[in-house]
C-alpha cells in the first residue's frame, strides 16, 4: 500500500478471499468462527466504517428465513468475532456497538480497497510516468474478485461489479500508458490481463494488437483481431467495432507503427527493432 502500515493496525484484503492480518497473525475465511460471523464481518467491512443496523444485518444474513431470535444470534456472532480479532476488551474497540447497530472500527485498519481507490485517484492527477506507476501499484492489490469466498452473496454483487470495471479500466489505462512509454512488452502483458478478465472487451483487443504490431509481430496482431471477431460472433452475434476494424486495416496495410499507437512524446517515439511485417 502507498503509505507505511502502522504495526498495530489490521491489514485487510477484500480483493480475492477475505484476509485479516495483524502483527504476525493472519486470519482467513475459515478462521473467524464460522460462516455467519465471517459474513457479519464482511458486511461491516463493506460499509467502510458506517453503522449497519441489526435489522439490515438480519435481512442480509437470512433474508425471509429469520431465526427465532435475530438479536441474540447477532450478539453471539459479534462476540465470536471480537474474540477472534482481538484479545480481552480490545475486541469491543474493533467491532463497535451503536444504538441498534454495529460498525467495524475502520480507523484501526488498512483496507486494500481504500488503498486501491487512493492510488487510482493519484494516477488521475499525475504525470504519465507516475500515472502508470500508481496504476500498476493499484493493480498489484487487485488479486481477484471482491470477496471470492462469497461468490453468491447478493450484498457483495454491486460492489464486485463496480471494482471489476475499475480494475479493468485501470488495466487498460496502464496498457495505453505503456504503449506511450514505448514499453510494448509491458503493454501486451496488461492487454492480456484485460482480455483474460473480459474476453469480449475490444479495448483490450486493440491494446494487444497495437503492442504486438509495435513488437514486430504483425501476424499475431491480426490473429488477435480474428480471435476477437470469432468470439463476438459466437457470443453476441455482432461484428467488431469500427475502431477495431480500422486498426486491423491499418495493420494489414503495413502502416507505420507510430500511426497505430497512442500519441507519443518526441522522447519516446517508436524505435523499430523488428520489421512491422514480422512473425
Amino acid at each position: 500500500m502507498s503509505a507505511a502500515l502502522q504495526p498495530s493496525k489490521f491489514r485487510i484484503r477484500l480483493f480475492g478471499r477475505l484476509e485479516v492480518a495483524r502483527h504476525d497473525r493472519t486470519l482467513g475465511p475459515r478462521d473467524l468462527g464460522g460462516i455467519k460471523p465471517k459474513q457479519v464481518l464482511e458486511i461491516l467491512l463493506l460499509a467502510r466504517g458506517a453503522h449497519v443496523t441489526r435489522d439490515r444485518l438480519a435481512e442480509l444474513l437470512w433474508g425471509d428465513t429469520l431465526p427465532q431470535s435475530t438479536g441474540g444470534a447477532l450478539e453471539t456472532y459479534v462476540s465470536v468475532l471480537r474474540r477472534r480479532l482481538a484479545s480481552g476488551k480490545e475486541g469491543h474497540k474493533v467491532v463497535l456497538t451503536g444504538p441498534g447497530s454495529y460498525r467495524f472500527s475502520i480507523e484501526s485498519a488498512e483496507v486494500d480497497l481504500d488503498a486501491f481507490d487512493e492510488l487510482v485517484l493519484l494516477a488521475g492527477a499525475a504525470a504519465p510516468r507516475a500515472r502508470r506507476d500508481h496504476l500498476e501499484e493499484a493493480l498489484a492489490l487487485a488479486r481477484g474478485e471482491i470477496l471470492e469466498d462469497e461468490p453468491y452473496a447478493e450484498w457483495v454483487l454491486d460492489l464486485r461489479d463496480k471494482y471489476r470495471e475499475q480494475v479493468q479500466q485501470a488495466t487498460l489505462d496502464a496498457a495505453n500508458l505503456a504503449l506511450t512509454d514505448g514499453d510494448f512488452a509491458g503493454a501486451h502483458a496488461h492487454a492480456q490481463a484485460a482480455m483474460a478478465r473480459d474476453r469480449l472487451d475490444e479495448r483490450a483487443c486493440r491494446a494487444a494488437m497495437r503492442a504486438l504490431y509495435a513488437l514486430g509481430r504483425r501476424h499475431d496482431a491480426l490473429r488477435a483481431c480474428e480471435r476477437c471477431r470469432a468470439l463476438l460472433l459466437q457470443e453476441l452475434d455482432v461484428d467488431p467495432m469500427p475502431e477495431t476494424e480500422a486498426l486491423a486495416l491499418s495493420i494489414r496495410c503495413h502502416a507505420e507503427p507510430d500511426d497505430v499507437l497512442p500519441a507519443l512524446s518526441s522522447r519516446t517515439r517508436f524505435q523499430r527493432t523488428a520489421p512491422a511485417g514480422g512473425p
